[in-house]
């Protein structure tokens, strides 16, 4: 009797863990297939996304986010490549655009911020060199809070509906762009010290707030016909 009953248990024990590898297999399956259609989305919506709005944010996925604790550098090294994104795409849009409008504004662009791009990069050694203090302020979360306003950008950028039309997708990629370049200045007004990165920031506030509000105007008055 007590070889049966150890059988029985043996064969119940044998029946549990096949039926828990069953559900391990199971949930792993849904796990990858999960992952595999996240792929798959991210992979379709690449595949038929718009060049010219991808080379809005390719230098900035190109490079890591900086984030030193010297607020100042990190501005302005994370807008750099912000800024280039702005330059590529403008110069895409200028080899087909026949919109008298969007050739300007891609020009002033591609001057503006390859003028600034030098500005900054030239500017960046000194302020590494005067390295402000800002022990008072928790230079961490500032890092934490600025990448995640890039993060958001291009992440609204990501769930534009790309057309056939580059002048709409132009305008479409570039106001949240500009957006997150207004949104990190206004990041950095709250707290830096330096009087060349306020006059800089307001400068890209004021600039960039103008060309949304015409673009926002065009967009409306090209997709109305």
């Amino acid at each position: 009797m007590k070889k049966f009953l150890t059988i029985i248990t043996i064969i119940m024990m044998l029946v549990f863990t096949v039926s828990c590898n069953q559900k391990t297999d199971t949930t792993s399956a849904a796990q990858t297939n999960n992952a595999e259609n996240t792929h798959n989305a991210h992979a379709a919506h690449n595949a038929s996304g718009s060049k010219i709005i991808d080379a809005m944010h390719a230098p900035m996925m190109a490079q890591a986010f900086e984030k030193t604790k010297n607020i100042d550098v990190d501005f302005l090294v994370n807008m750099i490549p912000h800024h280039q994104g702005a330059i590529d795409s403008s110069k895409i849009l200028l080899e087909t655009t026949t919109n008298e409008t969007l050739k300007t504004l891609a020009n002033n662009i591609i001057q503006a911020q390859e003028k600034e791009i030098k500005e900054f990069t030239a500017l960046v050694d000194e302020l590494k060199a005067k390295n402000t203090d800002y022990s008072d302020i928790d230079t961490v979360a500032f890092g934490d809070e600025a990448e995640k306003i890039m993060n958001d950008m291009m992440m609204e950028m990501s769930m534009i509906e790309v057309s056939a039309d580059n002048d709409i997708d132009f305008i479409k990629g570039m106001i949240p762009h500009h957006q997150g370049a207004v949104d990190a200045s206004k990041q950095i007004l709250a707290y830096t010290k330096d009087d060349k990165i306020k006059e800089i920031a307001n400068r890209i506030i004021a600039d960039q707030e103008k060309e949304i509000a015409d673009m926002n105007n065009l967009l409306a008055s090209l997709t109305s016909k």
